[in-house]
């Protein structure tokens, strides 16, 4: 290709990674001028809830289509993809309808129906990824919450509120067509041997998904103790100033969709030089954000509960260490070592969120000091993510120096201005 091809491709790849990612970012910010400070923090608790019950559909299949393909060669993906996510999503979507008939909580309900989605994302976005598909990797990585955006966006423009019962039948509206999808591409592919290849991804995936569900508990931590110990108004609250705060991982995804496949082949100087950069400038976007937290805020979500700036670079602090956890899970991959890692990270977070609990047995919950817990989980997860690649052999001196500077945004915040 010449030059000019490139750049031509490069430009459009760009704007299309930015209008998918604009409308991900926007939509959950437009939602929260449309619901109620408790109807939205309910909405957050249950896609955090969903985005972790979704890394499980398919039981660690889609983690392993990297491994698969690229390492060892299988040509067969779509196949065992679409088998695995049927296998899974069918039992959530039943589920989430027997709870609404029950009369359970919407929150419930609505998780269900969203991990659906969740796990029809992941599926998508490995296949798109390890076969190469960037243009439409950079429309399904984050598939949920595009879709979420332009649901926010017509109901913005058509100046209507959805209720519970709406994001509910949205969901449900959305998890079917994925699962007749599913369908299809069985259907299409008339696959042979089927069971014996997908038995074969489930024995690689397995320990992928052991590792792929701790690091999701950790990335989803900081929502969960908020819905655990706080109102769903300072839920909302600090799942907005979250969503404000993934401009960060914007700049994160950008590079994991165009050198997803380079992860696995880099040699380590140049991951450690590229996650060392990569962290030490989301470290100042991080602080710039904060900075603009007080003018932003009350011009997008005027009724929520108030968070100060200390928060708010807490917030920043948990989104930077949570891209943190997703460059050290590609490398675990990478090196095998999700057996390995799996039960040590599960022990480091059980106690920390043990800690967690026995601190706030003692003094009483508050959004400072749950974003101040979720910053100690998250970042303990990443330390021992280093040290355990270290201890592989895979050394990355520059991000473990890198990570020092994530603190910089509540740092700052503590500056009189």
């Amino acid at each position: 290709m010449s030059r000019g091809g490139r750049i031509g491709t490069a430009l459009s790849f760009l704007a299309s990674y930015g209008i998918a990612r604009g409308l991900a970012f926007l939509g959950p910010l437009l939602l929260a001028r449309l619901l109620t400070a408790e109807t939205y923090g309910g909405l957050e608790l249950a896609l955090s809830l969903a985005a972790l019950i979704g890394s499980a559909v398919g039981l660690g299949v889609p983690q392993a289509t990297p491994r698969l393909k690229l390492i060892l060669g299988q040509a067969r993906i779509a196949d065992v993809l679409a088998f695995a996510f049927l296998l899974s999503a069918l039992p959530l979507l039943i589920a989430s309808w027997m709870t609404a008939w029950a009369g359970l909580s919407w929150v419930l309900t609505l998780t269900l129906g969203l991990a659906v989605l969740y796990g029809g994302q992941y599926g998508l976005s490995f296949w798109a990824r390890v076969e190469g598909r960037k243009f439409l990797s950079t429309w399904v990585d984050n598939g949920t919450l595009l879709l979420l955006g332009v649901g926010a966006g017509l109901l913005t423009l058509a100046a209507v509120t959805p209720t519970a019962r709406d994001l509910i039948g949205s969901a449900w509206a959305l998890a079917v067509p994925l699962g007749v999808l599913g369908v299809g591409v069985l259907a299409a592919l008339r696959p042979k041997g089927l069971f014996t290849l997908w038995r074969g991804a489930l024995k690689e995936g397995l320990p992928l998904l052991a590792t792929g569900l701790v690091l999701a508990a950790f990335a989803a931590a900081p929502r969960l103790l908020a819905g655990r110990f706080l109102p769903l108004a300072d839920v909302g609250a600090l799942a907005f100033a979250g969503r404000l705060c993934l401009l960060l991982l914007v700049v994160h995804q950008l590079l994991m969709t165009w050198h997803f496949r380079n992860l696995y082949t880099w040699p380590a100087a140049r991951c450690d030089k590229v996650f060392a950069g990569l962290l030490s400038g989301l470290a100042v976007l991080g602080t710039a954000i904060m900075l603009a937290w007080p003018t932003v805020a009350p011009l997008l979500a005027p009724d929520y509960p108030h968070l100060p700036r200390l928060v708010v670079g807490l917030v920043a602090t948990q989104t930077i260490l949570w891209i943190g956890l997703a460059l050290f899970e590609a490398m675990l991959g990478r090196q095998g070592l999700g057996a390995r890692a799996a039960p040590i990270l599960a022990l480091v977070g059980g106690l920390s969120w043990g800690a967690i609990e026995a601190g706030l047995l003692v003094l009483p919950a508050s959004p400072l000091l749950i974003a101040l817990g979720s910053c100690g989980l998250l970042g303990l997860g990443v330390g021992t993510q280093w040290l355990l690649l270290r201890q592989s052999g895979l050394v990355l001196p520059r991000a473990g120096l890198a990570l020092v500077l994530v603190g910089l945004p509540p740092l700052v915040a503590l500056v009189p201005l």
